[in-house]
């Protein structure tokens, strides 16, 4: 008998909507239909520490016994992906998670099973000593010149130049270092003792970089003002949305110590840049850059990273955090969303600045703000250029 009208919209609508698919591996083996637990991964632009998400998983079968078995197998590495069944072309799957085992526990027929990721090996190896200190002196030093030797050489990451690279997302370090290059921004280090990932996360905050996994890899870029790669959500993609405003964060008066002298634990130069539009309205906020792992060689490029404090800082900006389903899974830290709301009378663009990714229910929470996007704008040549024809 064949189907209705009706029937058949329905089956067809129902075969458009995506299906949510998850994918759990340990040693490239798939786990995932014994999954009982799905977690929330998070990840945000600054926060350079390792991540733990802890897997439920059926095991009245005795499966995961092998951990009690083979002790080694605590080592394991493992991935956790997710996306969702397109109707033409396929399964469209993005890396959540990538690490290994940490630890395992038995309890009424299940597995928990925790997991942490690469950033841990950063944090158990260590550069430089008291008594013999690493010291990169050289008047010459790119930031990202410090960054890849910490990660590979004494990070233990790869040191593969191209897409192969399995540890470090190298089209983005290129991307990155070509920022420092072309401005010549250079920078002396000295560690002595300090694990590797205290090191990196230094390198990130004296450059105003965004340092993090992403699809299972690090990843390293230096947000531009503006943004091109931009998605919009309307009130029929946003299942919740909230605002704030924070006075903490502004920064009108911003202080940048460089050229250290580590004998005399001393900075030679602290330039400063400041708003005085913005300490007229808001009063003065003073805020004072240093680090004595790594530091500016002059004062130009620590007057550059105080002026580009005040561009984004200077004035109080929006925190938005926007729940979306998975509408929002393909963009990625750093790419701006253009949200509207109605009721809040917004329709501003912002940086993805954290994403928290539900694998359980689907759900996606983006946190986004102002304080590393100028707002953006069309040139429109027609309106420029009056009537007349364009040329």
């Amino acid at each position: 008998m064949p189907l209705s009208v009706t029937s058949w919209f329905v089956d067809q609508c129902a075969a458009l909507v995506p299906t949510i698919v998850r994918k759990f591996t340990i040693n490239a083996s798939d786990y995932s239909s014994r999954v009982t637990r799905w977690p929330t991964i998070s990840a945000g632009w600054n926060d350079l520490r390792p991540q733990t998400v802890t897997i439920g998983a059926a095991n009245e079968d005795g499966a995961f016994n092998f951990f009690i078995d083979n002790k080694t197998t605590l080592t394991s590495s493992c991935t956790l992906k997710f996306g969702f069944t397109h109707p033409t072309s396929g399964d469209e799957l993005t890396t959540l998670f990538a690490g290994t085992v940490d630890k395992v526990g038995y309890a009424k027929g299940e597995c928990q099973i925790s997991l942490i990721d690469r950033l841990r090996q950063l944090t158990q190896r260590t550069i430089g000593k008291s008594a013999a200190p690493v010291i990169w002196s050289g008047a010459t030093q790119l930031p990202s010149h410090i960054a890849w030797w910490l990660c590979t050489s004494y990070g233990g990451f790869s040191a593969t130049s191209g897409p192969t690279n399995p540890d470090i997302d190298h089209a983005s370090f290129l991307a990155w270092a070509a920022v420092f290059s072309a401005d010549t921004v250079y920078m002396q280090a000295r560690f002595e003792g300090k694990p590797v990932i205290e090191g990196l996360r230094s390198v990130g905050r004296m450059t105003n970089s965004a340092i993090f996994m992403s699809q299972g890899k690090l990843a390293f870029y230096r947000f531009t003002n503006v943004n091109t790669n931009i998605t919009s959500l309307d009130n029929t993609s946003i299942i919740d949305l909230t605002l704030s405003m924070d006075d903490a964060d502004i920064v009108n008066r911003q202080y940048v110590n460089a050229a250290y002298a580590p004998a005399s634990n001393y900075w030679t130069i602290t330039p400063f840049d400041q708003s005085a539009a913005s300490i007229n309205s808001y009063g003065l906020h003073e805020d004072i850059l240093k680090d004595a792992t790594v530091w500016y060689v002059t004062s130009v490029h620590a007057l550059n990273m105080a002026q580009r404090i005040m561009f984004t800082s200077g004035q109080p900006y929006e925190r938005v955090q926007v729940k979306t389903p998975l509408t929002s899974l393909p963009m990625l830290i750093g790419e701006t969303l253009l949200v509207q709301d109605s009721m809040l009378g917004i329709g501003a663009g912002w940086r993805i600045m954290e994403k928290q990714i539900n694998m359980d229910d689907g759900m996606i929470i983006n946190k986004i703000d102002g304080s590393q996007i100028a707002d953006p704008f069309l040139l429109d040549t027609s309106i420029l250029d009056g009537t007349d024809l364009l040329l």
